[in-house]
């Protein structure tokens, strides 16, 4: 083989290496980009270990959302996966469709003043959420996400009251709750996604647990299921 062609064979070569490079530099460093965002969101310390995409699914593996100040648990939510299926080009229509999204192995942390206060760790976060993003609803409000069907598995839910005195109850865990039909709108795609999962979530788990008397507004009206019969417990 000529020297030329071994030499442009060589550049070629290292362009490649030097572009594969680049894009695992750059990808390594989505999951600091979700945390950051979320941490950002929530005004609380979030951490993503890995995401993994493909054509047709995002797999968020690991996400910690630790407790605001004063909390007395570490963290407010954790999950070992969040899995959510669609193909990537839905990402870029301003009505995103997600045919299913399974967040498995939760741990969801709870924290009133009181037995009577409906004021939580949780009001706190959301509240947080929603004025982080009112000055954005302008721009993105024609921006909105569906996800068909919302699978929540092994949820592991701590109850604890500050006041008289620290008293933390260990819910009964609960295998699976299905929701479907679940719409949020109005923030960039993936703060939406995290928005409807945790606020139906919370929701879901309130009614399961029979908390429902402390179920605040902010949590209730967070984000919207469309659609009669939404909501099944897999027992």
């Amino acid at each position: 083989m000529h020297p030329i062609f071994k030499s442009l064979i060589g550049l070629v070569v290292i362009l490649i290496l030097a572009m594969g490079i680049a894009l695992f530099i750059g990808w390594a460093s989505v999951p600091n980009l979700i945390a950051t965002n979320l941490s950002k969101k929530l005004k609380v310390a979030v951490n993503v270990r890995e995401v993994d995409l493909s054509w047709k699914s995002l797999d968020i593996e690991k996400i910690t959302i630790s407790n605001p100040t004063p909390g007395i648990l570490t963290s407010a939510f954790s999950a070992e996966l969040v899995h959510i299926k669609a193909p990537i080009n839905r990402y870029l229509h301003r009505e995103i469709l997600i045919d299913e999204a399974i967040v498995d192995e939760i741990y969801i942390g709870l924290e009133f003043d009181l037995p009577s206060s409906k004021q939580s760790n949780w009001t706190r976060l959301l509240d947080n959420f929603s004025h982080t993003n009112s000055s954005e609803k302008h721009t993105l409000a024609r921006h909105s996400v569906l996800i068909r069907k919302l699978i929540l598995r092994n949820i592991s839910t701590d109850l604890l009251y500050r006041l008289p005195t620290v008293s933390i109850q260990h819910l009964p865990p609960i295998p699976e709750i299905v929701l479907t039909n679940v719409r949020s709108q109005g923030d960039f795609p993936i703060n939406q996604v995290a928005s409807s999962i945790l606020g139906q979530m919370l929701r879901a788990i309130f009614e399961q647990e029979n908390l429902k008397h402390l179920l605040d507004k902010d949590i209730n009206e967070s984000t919207q299921i469309i659609e009669p019969s939404a909501q099944k417990l897999i027992p």
